[in-house]
């Protein structure tokens, strides 16, 4: 008996293995690009308005929500990416620019508001993270005072609690800074804890880009 007749029956199934091999791997490609990109939308603001909204999420402890306030105040171009004390200067291609966003923002010292994201998106759908040289300056949270913790576990003691001197002013303001293409016109401001949920800010009228 020759090989392919003694493995004719596998070689019958094999298209179907490999559909079905195909069809799982897309789906977890799927998933992948839908977790990890903001998709959906739990909150909109209006142009120029404070938005309030409340998040409902589920960390190591268990269900429970959070409640803020947040404004896009200004979208700014600078020359430069501004530095800190004795950093060295941030260099920039011929083909980016630098854009800063002002926030106001108010919770109560409660609320647990750390892992925040800014991003931005432009006129053409991309969106544009926080660079190496953005994360010098806080996104959402002031840059002392985070306020509560989170868990790490379901047995964390300290979940939820705030460290001596992390408490957090019920209000702040926030400039993060980007590094975007020439070509980027700036919409939107996105904010979120984890994706794909988000939330989506317009820039203010008459705000630069």
């Amino acid at each position: 008996m020759t090989w392919w007749r003694r493995n004719r029956v596998w070689l019958a199934l094999l298209p179907v293995v490999l559909l079905a091999l195909g069809a799982a791997a897309s789906y977890r490609v799927a998933d992948y690009w839908w977790n990890v990109e903001p998709h959906e939308v739990i909150a909109r603001g209006e142009p120029g308005r404070a938005l309030t909204f409340t998040d409902d999420y589920e960390d190591a402890l268990g269900e429970t929500s959070r409640t803020l306030t947040v404004e896009v105040v200004d979208v700014a171009e600078l020359d430069a990416v501004p530095v800190r004390r004795l950093d060295d200067p941030v260099p920039l291609s011929d083909d980016a620019r630098v854009v800063r966003v002002t926030m106001d923002w108010e919770a109560d010292p409660d609320q647990g508001l750390r892992g925040c994201t800014v991003a931005l998106r432009d006129s053409r759908g991309r969106t544009h993270r926080l660079s190496s040289a953005g994360l010098r300056f806080a996104s959402c949270l002031p840059s002392e005072g985070g306020g509560p913790l989170v868990p790490s576990a379901v047995d964390d003691a300290a979940g939820r609690s705030v460290p001596d001197g992390e408490e957090r002013l019920p209000a702040w303001r926030t400039r993060p800074v980007f590094v975007v293409p020439q070509d980027a016109e700036i919409t939107e401001v996105l904010l979120w804890w984890q994706l794909p949920e988000h939330v989506v800010l317009p820039v203010p009228p008459r705000a630069g880009s």
